[in-house]
């Protein structure tokens, strides 16, 4: 038995800028990139957790070490990151990727966050005597990747300010001055132009570390542009070509029309004066025309899909119930014929996409299915209903596919050998355009099949959700 899964997402166009300051990734990676900081972020609570446990080893040891016991306060901060980590789990498990405005804001947000329990964390490690304020620069070098200059530039000048006001307030006496080394003095003695060096030049080597990374990042953002906007005029040319060779198949197509008109003609008036030796070569060239006309049409059918490039319309919706059994009654009187039981269990449900592609793309699947069964079989369309998507299935009792074909059965014109012995006027295009339609929509497709056994077309749904 063998296997092969499709899962396809929307293509999406990165942008150079954006508003509030970030930069426009697309969605998926946008989503993805802000899930990883929740992640990342569990990591720190546990670091506060092991910081935290210093308290419970031996003061004396401690201080002999050079170091302070911390006290119950990574614990107080522990919990206090856990349960913002939690909002936001909650939150962007609510969202979309496709949901920019949320996930901006859920970026600012963790961002924001994240300045202030370093800010907390820089005071009671110490502000001056320990080398923790250049926590801030992990944010300052994520805000160059994932902002504007100028995005990137307020979260530098927020750190700043942040650090300036714990320094400025442990000086005044509003805050007591904390830290996790022993220093040998007490630092409300030390004068005021040290206070400023010390921390100025902290700020210094941030600003600095700012102005290095955001500009290796714009300029390597620009090339980035440029590669886009190339690919995006070598798209459009494609796309002018494609139309060309589209509208000359087009015309391709009237004269095989015209040939089957013809012949049809001549059955009705002049048939019967005709020798039977012509009439087998005229019901050939019947044949022959009516599959090339077949072929042209799967041809423009697949040109059309990529030449739309449908981003699958916000408001496309069908029942998938209702689209089964047209197409089932469509194909009864075939299925009869060929002694193939065809048993529907799809029942109503309104999915993301519209009647015609997915008719398109189901009787392609379910006509494969009735052609490459074996006579008496039964040909199965299921469904399985999930929280947010459904599963039809097409499961046919036929001549199988090869663990050496299934690779390349989406692959357009492709065409198995066992295949092409049950059916030899297949054009080898059905599957591809099965494929492009999931690619637009977003859905995922699984194959398996067993040669000799059967196959099953597994395509995966998104819900609509009105």
């Amino acid at each position: 038995m063998s296997t092969v899964e499709l899962s396809f997402y929307p293509g999406e166009k990165e942008k150079s800028t954006g508003a509030g300051g970030i930069r426009h990734f697309s969605s998926k990676v946008l989503f993805t990139n802000v899930c990883w900081f929740v992640r990342v972020r569990w990591f720190v609570v546990l670091l506060f957790l092991l910081v935290g446990g210093i308290h419970f080893i031996d003061p004396l040891w401690l201080r002999q070490n050079g170091f302070i016991p911390p006290g119950f306060w990574p614990f107080v901060m522990a919990g206090v990151l856990s349960g913002a980590n939690i909002v936001f789990t909650i939150h962007l498990r609510k969202l979309k990727t496709g949901n920019d405005y949320g996930v901006r804001i859920s970026l600012w947000a963790q961002i924001f966050l994240d300045l202030v329990i370093v800010t907390v964390f820089v005071h009671y490690a110490g502000s001056i005597n320990t080398f923790v304020s250049f926590l801030y620069i992990f944010h300052i070098a994520m805000a160059c990747i994932f902002f504007k200059p100028f995005g990137s530039l307020l979260v530098t000048i927020s750190s700043s300010l942040f650090y300036a006001a714990v320094v400025t307030a442990e000086r005044c006496g509003i805050l007591r001055y904390h830290s996790i080394v022993v220093y040998p003095f007490d630092q409300r003695t030390l004068p005021v132009l040290t206070v400023i060096f010390k921390a100025g030049s902290a700020v210094f080597i941030w600003l600095v570390t700012w102005y290095l990374v955001s500009s290796l990042s714009r300029v390597i953002r620009k090339q980035e542009d440029n590669i886009l906007r190339i690919n995006e005029k070598l798209t459009l040319a494609n796309r002018n070509s494609a139309m060309r060779v589209l509208v000359t198949t087009h015309e391709l197509k009237t004269p095989f029309s015209d040939i089957e008109t013809l012949i049809n003609r001549l059955k009705y008036s002049q048939w019967s004066d005709i020798p039977s030796s012509a009439r087998n070569v005229i019901n050939s060239i019947a044949q022959k025309s009516k599959t090339m006309r077949e072929r042209i049409g799967e041809i423009l059918m697949l040109g059309n899909l990529r030449l739309q490039m449908l981003d699958a319309e916000e408001g496309a919706s069908a029942d998938i119930a209702e689209v089964i059994q047209r197409l089932v009654e469509a194909i009864k009187e075939n299925a009869l014929e060929r002694g193939i039981t065809v048993i529907n269990r799809v029942t109503s449900c309104y999915v993301f996409g519209t009647n015609e592609h997915l008719w398109i793309m189901f009787s392609n699947l379910i006509t494969n299915a009735l052609v490459y069964s074996k006579k008496g079989s039964s040909v199965v369309i299921s469904m399985k209903e999930y929280t947010d998507y459904i599963a039809v299935s097409v499961k046919d009792e036929g001549i199988g596919i090869t663990k050496k074909a299934i690779p390349h059965i989406f692959d357009e014109y492709f065409r198995a050998e066992e295949g092409r012995e049950v059916n030899s006027s297949s054009t080898g295009l059905g599957l591809s355009i099965v494929r492009e339609i999931a690619k637009n929509y977003n859905y995922g497709i699984r194959v398996i099949s067993e040669a000799g056994k059967g196959t099953l077309f597994e395509i995966r749904i998104s819900k609509r959700k009105d």
